[in-house]
């Protein structure tokens, strides 16, 4: 293997961090307290998804590395001794990911379980690290945690309810930032240190779980009331009405239909569209609140229909809004319309509106990096 294309998948690693290492603030402690505890969930979420990032990045970060030993024929019993280092993670399932479902045994626990768990992986972690980094560099590596009492701090847990588990998630909280700061540093006195903006990042290290939580939330509530404002022009208005009449029952979607297009979150175009009213079209979709999504019913709308060699008609509606769902047929059945409904609404539990904002935010970091 390559030995310059070794040390790139390092500093890409070591990019990553911006990421994955996240520092959480005690904040989260006090919220958590002021609403009853409900907060300790999403922070628990939130310890629980950043533990696996952050040992899943170092995994490969030590697996580069031991691609880089392997290069150098003279050093055999470092690249032993490494291997043997980093064999440890997967025996004490340390690269193992900690499932969200442990949230649950968490909550049966009053919490306990989740903050003995992360304590001692966390622990483990930093103390093979320390070994893992100082059999690379030749030098002892501080240790970066320290050692907490765990057996004393559950059995505090139980007698006092939980309410110990307070204190011990602002340790845990400190602890780990602690380590992350101490990460960074033997990272940077690597000799291959730098850092390397991986720009195909996997889009699941911008999905906090926080704002995937929030986008889920949002995303539920909008696909649950799309109010549509018709745009019926033609004979698949006809069609359009059918739809929405007592037989298919759109209410029981949470479809209404709006005459204000401030109201509207999707516009049904069924029918030809002319020149002359393409600009009324195009204001009304100007008019529509973001998220607004567009429905082509029907040929005409799709394509001009059998009017498309006039020279009066637009030859798709797409020509002049986005559109975002397709029914074709002339006109298309009452069936149609509402099999894109149900796919429109498909799309709108897969998007990211609260990610997309952190993503943003991310990138400007990465250009404060470079």
């Amino acid at each position: 293997m390559d030995r310059d294309y070794i040390v790139s998948r390092m500093r890409r690693a070591i990019g990553r961090r911006i990421l994955t290492d996240e520092e959480v603030s005690t904040w989260w402690i006090l919220g958590s307290i002021l609403t009853l505890g409900l907060l300790f969930l999403l922070l628990y979420l939130k310890l629980i998804h950043r533990r696996n990032e952050h040992f899943k990045r170092v995994k490969d970060l030590e697996e580069r590395i031991i691609d880089l030993v392997g290069e150098d024929l003279q050093d055999r019993e470092k690249l032993a001794d490494l291997k043997r280092i980093h064999r440890e993670g997967y025996e004490s399932g340390e690269f193992k990911e900690l499932s969200f479902w442990r949230i649950v045994l968490g909550i049966l626990t009053l919490g306990i379980y989740i903050e003995w768990r992360l304590t001692t992986d966390l622990e483990r972690h930093a103390e093979r690290e320390r070994r893992f980094f100082s059999c690379y560099l030749g030098r002892e590596i501080e240790r970066t945690v320290p050692e907490r009492p765990t057996k004393t701090y559950v059995l505090l847990g139980i007698v006092t309810l939980g309410l110990f588990g307070i204190y011990w998630t602002y340790l845990l909280i400190k602890d780990s930032n602690e380590h992350f700061r101490g990460q960074w540093k033997i990272e940077d006195s690597l000799p291959e240190a730098g850092i390397e903006i991986d720009e195909e990042v996997d889009p699941d290290f911008y999905q906090n779980i926080i704002l995937t939580t929030i986008d889920k939330l949002f995303n539920w509530g909008r696909r649950c009331s799309l109010w549509p404002m018709a745009f019926g022009t033609a004979c698949c208005a006809t069609e359009m009405m059918a739809t929405f009449a007592s037989r298919n029952d759109m209410d029981r979607y949470g479809m209404i239909f709006r005459n204000s297009p401030r109201q509207a979150d999707v516009m049904i175009v069924s029918g030809t569209i002319t020149h002359k009213m393409a600009p009324r079209l195009r204001r009304l979709y100007d008019q529509m609140p973001e998220p607004k999504y567009v429905i082509a019913m029907g040929a005409c709308a799709m394509t001009g229909g059998p009017f498309v060699e006039s020279y009066s008609v637009v030859k798709g509606v797409d020509k002049i809004v986005p559109v975002d769902i397709y029914v074709p047929g002339c006109p298309p059945r009452p069936e149609a319309l509402l099999h894109a409904f149900l796919q429109l609404q498909e799309r709108v539990k897969e998007e990211r509106t609260a990610t997309k904002k952190f993503e943003r935010w991310v990138l400007k970091r990465k250009e404060a990096v470079a």
